[in-house]
């Protein structure tokens, strides 16, 4: 029902019946509601009950009657002004307040909805700053989702981060609820809470370098490839084993969205200590022309260095395509031959493929069907010299 002139309160009550109506987001108990729309300062007196403002229908009608005025609202109050949720951050606090940097810590939170309306589901966002003052320019350590909230209900978000390794001095751990702005909020200044941290700068620490590498031959496409590389400690503390990871790029910017080849093992290496690996992987089939092979040392971030920033170094590869031998031609001196005989083998092998083919042996068996295989009897091999595409050797 609109506002405006209604009449005498009692004779409006006398004649309005309650209708069936969903449960109402209307939550404050108002006993006194004054209209100031029509102009002629008209008062009504609401009765208390958990029905007043429907939900599905906005204002869609009230009961009326006579009782003792608790509270005055507008019209433009109801309308301008709906109940909306705020999303507060309590509680903060850490593991450790005077952590070492590269340490592990956990951070603890609550977040509270201390607003009149239910919150939906948000994510909480968690910072390293330099000081209190929480902004999407401090450094995200991570986020946790929080859950949907009702008005007054809280959610406990604990944490684990590691603090960066090159850092020292009096840093703050700052949390932001809602940190996608996804929840419409009464309030959106006060979603931060800060808590200071004294961090140790750290001992001596290695420095784990990428070396040399290269590798033997022009990689081809379907092939094995072989690289050689080193592995370098810097620093000057120790390092424990670590992993070097394989990607092949189209650039010479590496990342993980470049493709994993392989991964090797390094072992621990002491400080200003040296290894000389190889490790070996096969090419895509479709891969020809020119690439990169990156080649990323600790590349799981396993250990704390002095410098981050030097684990990547990266050749240049011209991948040749594959070659493709096939064989056709095949005759024999005696197709009826005793057991025993000596017969004469003739057989062409040619190269249909793209790419150049080195040297190869040809082997030739002796089987009971014409399904040939390493299982049949082995008569002989036949070296064929290096066939560039296209050639055939007799």
């Amino acid at each position: 029902m609109a506002s405006g002139h209604l009449g005498a309160p009692q004779q409006q009550a006398e004649q309005m019946a309650a209708p069936t109506s969903p449960a109402s987001t209307f939550k404050k108990s108002l006993a006194k509601w004054e209209s100031s729309t029509d102009g002629q300062g008209d008062t009504f007196y609401q009765l208390d009950g958990p029905d007043g403002i429907d939900e599905a229908f906005g204002i869609e009608w009230f009961q009326f009657g006579f009782g003792a005025g608790a509270e005055i609202i507008s019209v433009n109050d109801i309308l301008n002004n709906p109940a909306q949720p705020d999303l507060i951050a309590q509680g903060l606090s850490v593991s450790d307040a005077t952590p070492t940097a590269g340490d592990t810590i956990t951070v603890d939170v609550t977040a509270t909805n201390q607003g009149a309306a239910a919150a939906g589901a948000s994510t909480t966002y968690f910072y390293l700053s330099t000081d209190a003052v929480i902004d999407a320019t401090d450094t995200l350590l991570g986020t946790a989702a929080t859950g949907a909230l009702a008005a007054g209900a809280s959610e406990t978000e604990s944490e684990q981060f590691v603090l960066p390794g090159g850092i020292s001095g009096t840093y703050y751990i700052g949390v932001l609820t809602d940190g996608a702005d996804a929840v419409g909020e009464s309030d959106e200044t006060n979603n931060t809470a800060a808590l200071s941290i004294d961090v140790a700068a750290p001992g001596a620490l290695p420095d784990l370098f990428m070396g040399s590498a290269g590798y033997d031959n022009d990689p081809t496409s379907g092939a094995e490839t072989s690289i050689n590389f080193q592995v370098m400690n810097l620093g000057s503390g120790d390092a424990g084993a670590s992993t070097t990871y394989f990607y092949l790029s189209d650039d010479d910017v590496i990342d993980a969205t470049d493709t994993l080849l392989s991964t090797e093992a390094t072992g621990a290496l002491l400080a200003g200590e040296s290894v000389f690996p190889s490790t070996q992987f096969v090419l895509p089939a479709d891969v020809v022309g020119a690439h990169y092979i990156g080649i990323v040392v600790d590349g799981d971030d396993a250990i704390l260095e002095a410098d981050e920033t030097n684990n990547i170094t990266t050749l240049s590869i011209d991948v040749q395509p594959a070659p493709d031998l096939i064989t056709y031609g095949l005759t024999v001196s005696d197709p009826t031959p005793t057991a025993g005989d000596t017969v004469t083998v003739n057989v062409t092998t040619e190269n249909q493929g793209a790419g150049d083919a080195s040297w190869s042996t040809t082997y030739y068996y002796l089987s009971d069907d014409a399904v040939i295989d390493a299982t049949d009897t082995l008569l002989g091999t036949g070296v064929f010299g290096a066939l560039a595409a296209g050639e055939s050797d007799y």
